[in-house]
């Protein structure tokens, strides 16, 4: 649904039949929900922000949540952005077994920059630079430390940004 050519409202609910190879005989069923919102700054600059949350049930398995905040603003050739996550996640897609069936929490907060170097009608060529943080509980501080970080320098190719919601993060 999009009410105005500034904001995009979504609601789905699937049924996955045997999403995982490792776990063949389990069978989800995944709800979405989803909104955009896109605002012109000035002439070539936009600021989109976008919030998601999912839920994955089984019948075998308690169900898993997700939520995620992202937003960026474009100003010509560069752009900033950051992102909120948060996951729950089944102790064994961890590899954690010894854990069992619990369900983790597990959050991160990324922020990044990245310029478009060049552009023609069949792409985009952007370079960039994030980094990230994460939450961990503490049954997850063997596998992953106390304070993961990451950080990543990258160079991107895209198809060219379609108008009309201003720049989506890719």
């Amino acid at each position: 649904l999009n009410p105005s050519d500034r904001i995009a409202l979504q609601v789905s609910h699937g049924f996955l039949h045997s999403p995982e190879a490792l776990e063949p005989e389990v069978d989800v069923r995944r709800t979405t929900a989803s909104l955009m919102l896109s605002r012109s700054l000035r002439p070539g600059a936009d600021w989109t922000t976008t919030f998601v949350w999912g839920v994955n049930t089984s019948s075998d398995r308690p169900a898993t949540h997700s939520l995620l905040a992202d937003s960026e603003a474009a100003f010509g050739r560069a752009s900033v952005y950051a992102r909120v996550e948060f996951v729950q996640r089944q102790a064994h897609d961890l590899k954690l077994d010894e854990l069992g069936d619990r369900i983790l929490p597990v959050g991160a907060l990324t922020a990044g920059a990245a310029w478009r170097l060049g552009t023609n009608r069949h792409f985009q060529l952007h370079a960039g630079a994030q980094a990230a943080i994460y939450h961990v509980v503490d049954e997850l501080v063997p596998a992953y430390g106390k304070r993961p970080f990451s950080f990543e320098v990258y160079l991107r190719m895209s198809p060219p940004r379609a108008s009309g919601m201003g720049s989506m993060p890719d």
